[in-house]
Parts: C-alpha cells; sequence; structure tokens
C-alpha cells in the first residue's frame, strides 16, 4: 500500500469532523481497550521474545500501563470534550 496515499486518506477523515462526536471517540477507545484485552497474551509473547520481558513485568511496565490510560480517558471523556468559557483579554 502507498503511504502517502494512506495518510492522505487519514488526513481527509479528520478533516471531514467524523473524529468530532464524543460518541465516535468513546467508540474507538472501546475498540482499542477491547483489541489490547482481546490480544493480551499475543501482546505478552511478543515483548517475551522481543524484550525479553516476563509476562508479569511486560504486563505491569507495558500493557497494563495503556490499558489503565485508556479506561482513564474514557473516564473522562464527557468533562474533557464539555464547551467551557474562557475569557478573552
Amino acid at each position: 500500500m502507498n503511504f502517502a496515499a494512506l495518510c492522505q486518506r487519514q488526513r481527509v477523515f479528520f478533516q471531514s469532523g467524523a473524529t468530532r462526536p464524543l460518541a465516535f471517540r468513546q467508540a474507538q477507545l472501546e475498540k482499542l481497550l477491547g483489541a489490547l484485552q482481546e490480544n493480551e497474551a499475543a501482546l505478552l509473547a511478543a515483548l517475551q521474545a522481543d524484550l525479553r520481558k516476563s509476562p508479569h513485568q511486560a504486563y505491569t511496565s507495558e500493557l497494563g500501563l495503556v490499558q489503565s490510560e485508556v479506561r482513564h480517558a474514557l473516564r473522562h471523556l464527557r468533562s474533557w470534550t464539555a464547551p467551557a468559557r474562557r475569557r478573552t483579554p
């Protein structure tokens, strides 16, 4: 696949505004969390093979950390995307 064409399609998709709705963002984060959980064994095996990390170490320093960040984002996404009044100088 042509990398430049792929990047251009991604830019057009982003500029279309499809990523702005809260529901879209939540769905994408939930898909990411589901993919991490579904592929946990394969990810831990890859970290073992590539970096010689034990499953416990790989989970606590890599996989668990990312899952925690995604859950945090899901909990706070609504407040992060809420309109906020700002004073202008």
